[in-house]
């Protein structure tokens, strides 16, 4: 499906990554701060619209959201190199 500007929508396509581990929840909730910093560092970096949601063992949830059009509102795409 695409919009009226051609670009693609990928409606109800999600990626779900699990992990397990020993920490403590009050642990959990201090990496999942940092994880969703570090994958949004990246994201932002593409064209793409994203949601990235962590949901720890204590039930608390960090959430990030961007839109494709707020990140590049003038259509001029970021350089992305490959890290060497």
């Amino acid at each position: 499906m695409h919009d009226s500007a051609g670009r693609y929508l990928a409606s109800g396509v999600s990626m779900e990554i699990r992990v397990v581990s020993s920490l403590t929840p009050e642990d959990e909730e201090a990496i999942a701060l940092s994880i969703v910093a570090t994958v949004r560092r990246v994201l932002d970096r593409l064209p793409i619209a994203y949601t990235i949601r962590m949901e720890t063992t204590s039930q608390k949830v960090v959430e990030h959201n961007a839109a494709a059009d707020s990140l590049f509102p003038l259509g001029r795409l970021p350089r992305v190199q490959a890290p060497s």
